[in-house]
């Protein structure tokens, strides 16, 4: 549905406020609540289509949330919707920062740190909540569950950098699964 003009500027900063003000944890704990409002609720993307753009939003330098918004926000409604969907993305955050950062300059707040301290096991729900969602309709083939076997040992193991796997992924995809001659001149 791209540059769909029956989308406004307007739903794009509310639905991307509301993953920004709902979400602890940073991008990959909104990756689920972006695919809920998005892909399951307005019907904007294809499944398809979101699991492309998180691969493609991880590859670029920055936040994967904010990518995911400038994305998002710009194949649906042009360079309007990236800038609305960024501003919604990221202003919760800043409004919560500086609240935050008022409240310690003012009070004790051990009770804030409490909360933030049970919030961590949710933040971690929802990464795994988001790796298995996304796991279970990528890794369909021994050829990839074989890549993201050995990605993730690399990573965790040998400290490989995620750009280096996101890369090698890529290369090793294009060179296994390149057009066979025959299949090109059929």
């Amino acid at each position: 549905m791209d540059n769909n003009r029956s989308i406004s500027l307007t739903q794009l900063f509310i639905i991307f406020f509301r993953v920004g003000a709902f979400t602890f944890g940073g991008g990959y704990a909104m990756l689920p609540i972006i695919q809920r409002e998005l892909v399951d609720k307005q019907g904007w993307l294809k499944e398809e289509d979101f699991i492309d753009m998180i691969g493609l939003t991880q590859s670029a330098p920055g936040p994967v949330a904010v990518n995911s918004a400038i994305y998002l926000g710009y194949r649906l409604r042009g360079l309007g919707g990236a800038v609305s969907s960024v501003i919604g993305c990221v202003l919760p955050s800043l409004l919560v920062i500086m609240g935050i950062a008022w409240a310690l300059s003012r009070y004790n707040l051990d009770l804030l740190n409490r909360a933030f301290a049970g919030v961590r096991p949710a933040v971690v729900s929802l990464i795994t909540y988001a790796a298995w969602t996304m796991g279970k309709k990528v890794l369909k083939n021994p050829q990839t569950i074989v890549f993201a076997t050995v990605a993730a040992v690399a990573i965790i193991a040998f400290d490989l950098h995620p750009a280096i796997a996101i890369v090698t992924g890529a290369l090793l995809n294009i060179g296994l699964n390149r057009p066979r001659k025959e299949e090109s001149q059929a």
